[in-house]
């Protein structure tokens, strides 16, 4: 992956299909762990937009019960050289829209010829930062790192992308 002349396009390319999900959550205020399993589809919605559809089972390590959850985000292409993210929120109506996170910045390391992207925004008192790295264009980790008065916790998820085709 080393030199590539347009990282965020080719990313934006690879991400469609379903993926599946292999997640810690490392809650540092509380010293507990969990672990999430579950699936991602991430299906093409036009030429410069990707739907993230995720369905998981969370299991804290205290707790003899599994609940699930669900998350939305939107990728967008721009100007076929920056990926944005887009996280899924509800007015006091109850509709539904996008309201913007972050742009992912790529990056290649050169010793290691791997492709990384990060970003961060802000969500009232507590920060986000997203690391990605690309091991290749069927199976990258996400590390979250998430601060603020009453959060402090880090995911770590591994997507390996499945078989089937989603279009």
């Amino acid at each position: 992956m080393n030199q590539l002349a347009n990282p965020a396009a080719i990313t934006f390319a690879s991400l469609v299909g379903k993926w599946s999900i292999d997640r810690q959550i490392f809650d540092k205020l509380s010293n507990l762990t969990a672990k999430v399993y579950g699936v991602a589809v991430i299906s093409k919605q036009s030429q410069n937009e990707l739907l993230y559809n995720e369905e998981i089972q969370v299991k804290w390590e205290n707790s003899l019960e599994t609940t699930s959850g669900s998350k939305l985000y939107k990728y967008v292409l721009s100007d076929s050289s920056k990926l944005e993210q887009y996280n899924s929120i509800y007015d006091r109506e109850g509709n539904q829209g996008f309201e913007k996170m972050y742009d992912l910045n790529f990056y290649c390391d050169e010793a290691s010829n791997i492709l990384f992207a990060n970003g961060e925004f802000q969500c009232g008192p507590d920060l986000y930062k997203a690391e990605y790295e690309f091991d290749s264009l069927k199976k990258f980790q996400l590390i979250y790192e998430v601060k603020g008065k009453s959060k402090n916790f880090v995911t770590k998820t591994i997507f390996r992308k499945s078989h089937f085709v989603v279009e």
